[in-house]
């Protein structure tokens, strides 16, 4: 298993502004990675959005000393986009999103109001800690050694109670 920290462990924002996190990890070099499964949740209680989550590479192998961290570093050129529908744009008949799986539904939805770009974001909301969550099962052969980045935009209207929003 490969896993990232969120600079200062969870996203803070300013009240109801968007802003961008980004987390680097390196795949270690002995590792067989043929899958990643990347989350939005919410752990405690209150209301997050998310918007235009990405995965992608941003340094092979010979050059991953030289990736900043935890700073977002612009996807480079040629690299490859691993989330589908990070943008969470395309749902289903009953009000879904078809790119994502989910747990307990009845917290997270397709929002119109509060989005960064396109016309819709995830609104995940809970007042009872139940996490909520999406995930999204990219199926891909991670390369060894190499440093990934995933990233979003959230936006953190109020107060959430508990560890906060993560990915």
């Amino acid at each position: 298993m490969v896993t990232g920290e969120t600079p200062q462990g969870r996203p803070t924002a300013t009240e109801g502004a968007w802003v961008q996190y980004a987390v680097p990890f390196t795949v270690p070099e002995e590792g067989d990675i043929t899958s990643l499964k990347i989350y939005a949740r919410l752990t405690g209680t209150g209301t997050a959005y998310y918007d235009e989550m990405s995965l992608y590479m941003i340094s092979s192998p010979a050059t991953s000393d030289d990736v900043p961290s935890p700073n977002y570093v612009p996807m480079p050129e040629g690299a490859a986009e691993l989330i589908r529908d990070g943008g969470f744009e395309k749902l289903s008949e009953d009000g879904g999103f078809t790119e994502w799986t989910s747990m307990n539904k009845t917290n997270l939805k397709p929002e119109t109001e509060i989005v960064h770009e396109g016309s819709h974001s995830l609104c995940v909301t809970t007042e009872t800690s139940n996490n909520p969550y999406v995930n999204q099962l990219i199926e891909t052969k991670a390369v060894p050694g190499a440093t990934y980045q995933v990233s979003a935009w959230i936006n953190i209207p109020g107060t959430i109670d508990g560890k906060g929003a993560g990915f």
